[in-house]
């Protein structure tokens, strides 16, 4: 509602709710209708699933305004605020990210990577024929050439979709195939990018999936009481480049499931030169979108 923007300049995460929870808890009062609060609290915890939209439907059920209509409100306002987010890489050093920021995939430049990774694995030149050709293909198509992914959730990213952090670009993983996944997997350091992005350069879309998570789980939080963000698959895109200035932190997760072979695996590098104390690491690389 107009003058009611309690997420002006707020700097907010998905799994840390404490930075998100009473702030909607402000905005959101004045769509609640009377004993909303007290009439969602009765709903039984055990009939509703944590992903299932029964919470979304409990909440419009307590609105003077339809859920679609306050959800669309939410993410205007959602607008004003940065919100934390994640992007999986494997890099040999993550201060490139700080320095340059995330850059949206550059084709040509990721094929100069693949060519000088080829030369260095000279085990691969029977195969290197077959990579090119598929390589002058990938780089001339134009299918979200100009986009990066974020992830709401970084906890998503190492135990479910840990494949980016292990094998690096997805991109470069389809050029390159699967025999080679053991080079990539010596190649870099699994990374973990934290970032603070401006949801007003986010796609609209993008915005309104946050405002329904955010309502969804704010519901949920009525019956389950726990504070806890559950574990979520929601993904921001962006068409143009962060600046080094939004990177906020990053890390190397030392379990990341890998989603191709549904195993859990260790990643033996707790640091890269970026990080304190340094640590040597294997090639370089840039700070190009992995997705």
């Amino acid at each position: 509602m107009a003058g009611h923007d309690p997420w002006s300049g707020a700097l907010f995460g998905w799994a840390d709710q404490p930075s998100w929870y009473d702030r909607l808890s402000s905005w959101l009062a004045p769509y609640l209708g009377r004993g909303a609060q007290r009439r969602l609290t009765k709903t039984p915890a055990e009939h509703l699933y944590l992903d299932d939209l029964g919470w979304l439907a409990r909440l419009d059920d307590v609105l003077t305004e339809p859920v679609e209509a306050v959800t669309a409100a939410l993410a205007a306002d959602l607008a004003s605020a940065t919100l934390r987010v994640f992007h999986g890489s494997r890099v040999a050093n993550a201060g490139v990210f700080h320095r340059d920021g995330l850059r949206r995939r550059d084709r040509a430049a990721l094929g100069d990577d693949i060519r000088d990774m080829l030369d260095r694995n000279p085990e691969f030149n029977w195969e290197r024929a077959s990579i090119e050709e598929r390589l002058d293909r990938a780089v001339a198509e134009k299918r979200d050439a100009s986009r990066s992914y974020l992830g709401l959730d970084g906890r998503f990213l190492v135990e479910e979709c840990g494949h980016y952090l292990l094998y690096g670009s997805e991109w470069m993983q389809g050029v390159l195939g699967w025999s080679a996944q053991a080079m990539l997997l010596r190649t870099g350091v699994p990374t973990l990018i934290e970032i603070g992005l401006p949801l007003q350069l986010a796609e609209h879309g993008g915005t309104n999936a946050v405002a329904d998570r955010l309502l969804h789980e704010w519901s949920r939080q009525q019956v389950a009481r726990d504070g806890r963000s559950p574990l979520i698959d929601c993904t921001l895109t962006l068409d143009q480049d962060i600046a080094g200035e939004a990177i906020l932190s990053h890390s190397h997760p030392r379990r990341i499931f890998d989603p191709l072979h549904h195993v859990w695996r260790s990643n033996a590098y707790a640091d890269c030169p970026a990080c304190k104390p340094k640590a040597p690491a294997e090639t370089g690389d840039d700070g190009e979108s992995d997705h």
